[in-house]
C-alpha cells in the first residue's frame, strides 16, 4: 500500500523535496482543476505526484506562486530530469495547465522522459499480438477504461467533478486525486509486462514515442506553402462515418467546442447537449482532455487543427464543422451524430457548463 500525503505549506513543500522524491526512477503526474464557467477561465488546483511508495498532493490554491525557489527547485529535480521516468495519461492538457499557473517550473515537454500512456495505448492497439489482461466491452479512451483493461476495474470517478479550489479538500477527493496518479505506475507495469509476453520491444517503443511525439504533431504544418494550407478546400477533408448508428436523444450526447465555435456551443445549450467550450485564450489540445476524461465529441472548425486533434481520438469523435452559419453548423452536429431534438430538450440545459454527478464505482485501492 502507498501513503498518501497532501503538501500544502512552504514547510510541506521542502519536505517533499528533501525525502519524498529520492531514489526513483519512475512517477505518475496528474492535475485537477475547477471546471470553467461563463468567461471565467479554469484555474490549476492540485498537482498529483506519485512514486512506486507514496503520493505527494501538491495543494497549488494554497502554495500558489508564493515559493518560486520551491518550484524552481522541482522543476529541476524532476520535471527537467531525463532519468526520471514521467508518466501521464493525456499530458498535453495537464502539461498546459501547469505551465501556466507555475512558471517558475521552467520545463519543457521536449525533454525525454515524459511518456503519454494514452498516446501507448492507442500505439498497441495497432499490434494485436500485444493482448492486456481484462477486456472491456465498452468505455471510450479514457485513463479509466485502460485502468479497466489492465487491472479488472475502472477508477472510480464520483469525485472528478468536483469543486477542487473549496478548501478544506474531503478526504474522498485527496483519495480520487492520488489514485488518478498512483494508478498510472500500475497500468505502466501492466503494460510492460503485456509487451514483455508477447516478446514485443516495449521500451524501444516508448522512447520512439517520447522522442517523436512533438515532432509527429508539426509534420501538418510542413505540408505545402503557407497559401496552399490557408486555401485548402472543405472537401479535402476526410470526415470519417459517424460513431452513431442510431438516433440519440439530444440529453445523452457531450460535446466540447474549439475556440473558433463558441456560438455554436451556446447554441448546443440551448438544444440540451452538454456543451463545454474553450475560451479563447485556451490550447485547442485541451479539447482531447475534455474528450478522453467526459466521453465529449470534439467540435472544430480550422482544418489544421481538425487534423490534429482528430488523431487522438477515436474514429467520428472529431467534426470538422463546415459552415459559417450558426444555424447551418447546428444542422451539422446533429445530422453527423444522429441527435434527436424535442421541445423538452429546448433550454433543459443551463447555458453555462454543467455536469451530471457519476454513479460510484469500486474503489481500486482499499
Amino acid at each position: 500500500s502507498s501513503d498518501v500525503y497532501l503538501v500544502d505549506s512552504p514547510l510541506g513543500f521542502e519536505s517533499f523535496l528533501d525525502t519524498g522524491l529520492q531514489e526513483i526512477d519512475i512517477v505518475g503526474i496528474d492535475c485537477e482543476w475547477k471546471p470553467s464557467f461563463g468567461s471565467h477561465p479554469s484555474e490549476l488546483a492540485l498537482i498529483q505526484i506519485a512514486t512506486r511508495k507514496n503520493v505527494f498532493v501538491l495543494d497549488i490554491v494554497n502554495l500558489g506562486n508564493k515559493v518560486p525557489h520551491l518550484w524552481q527547485e522541482l522543476g529541476k529535480f524532476l520535471f527537467n530530469n531525463c532519468d526520471i521516468l514521467k508518466l501521464g495519461f493525456s499530458l498535453t492538457g495537464d502539461i498546459h495547465m501547469i505551465r501556466r499557473a507555475l512558471p517558475y517550473l521552467n520545463f519543457t515537454v521536449k525533454q525525454v522522459g515524459f511518456l503519454d500512456l494514452c498516446s501507448l495505448w492507442k500505439h498497441l492497439d495497432k499490434f494485436p499480438k500485444v493482448k492486456l489482461p481484462y477486456e472491456v466491452q465498452k468505455g471510450g479512451p479514457s485513463l479509466s477504461t485502460l485502468v479497466h483493461h489492465c487491472l479488472g476495474r475502472p477508477l472510480d470517478k464520483s469525485d472528478q467533478f468536483s469543486n477542487w479550489e473549496k478548501r478544506p479538500l474531503r478526504e474522498s477527493q485527496i483519495e480520487y486525486a492520488a489514485l488518478d496518479a498512483f494508478c498510472l505506475i500500475q497500468v505502466y507495469d501492466v503494460l510492460k509486462k503485456s509487451c514483455e509476453d508477447a516478446e514485443f520491444p516495449f521500451e524501444e517503443n516508448c522512447y520512439s514515442l517520447m522522442t517523436n511525439e512533438k515532432m509527429a504533431r508539426k509534420k501538418p504544418k510542413k505540408v505545402g506553402n503557407k497559401k496552399k494550407q490557408n486555401d485548402t478546400p472543405n472537401k479535402e477533408v476526410v470526415q470519417p462515418a459517424s460513431p452513431q448508428s442510431t438516433p440519440v436523444p439530444a440529453c445523452k450526447i457531450k460535446v466540447v467546442c474549439d475556440t473558433m465555435l463558441q456560438g455554436l456551443g451556446k447554441k448546443l445549450r440551448s438544444c440540451g447537449i452538454d456543451s463545454t467550450i474553450l475560451e479563447t485564450h485556451e490550447d485547442h489540445m485541451l479539447c482531447v482532455k475534455y474528450a478522453q476524461d467526459e466521453q465529449r465529441y470534439i467540435l472544430t472548425k480550422g482544418y489544421d487543427t481538425f487534423r490534429m486533434l482528430n488523431g487522438y481520438v477515436p474514429s467520428g469523435y472529431c467534426l470538422k464543422i463546415i459552415s459559417d452559419d450558426v444555424d447551418e453548423q447546428i444542422r451539422e452536429v446533429l445530422d453527423y451524430y444522429k441527435v434527436i431534438v424535442t421541445k423538452h430538450h429546448v433550454f433543459s440545459r443551463c447555458q453555462v457548463r454543467s455536469h451530471t454527478k457519476l454513479s460510484k464505482l469500486p474503489k481500486l485501492l482499499q
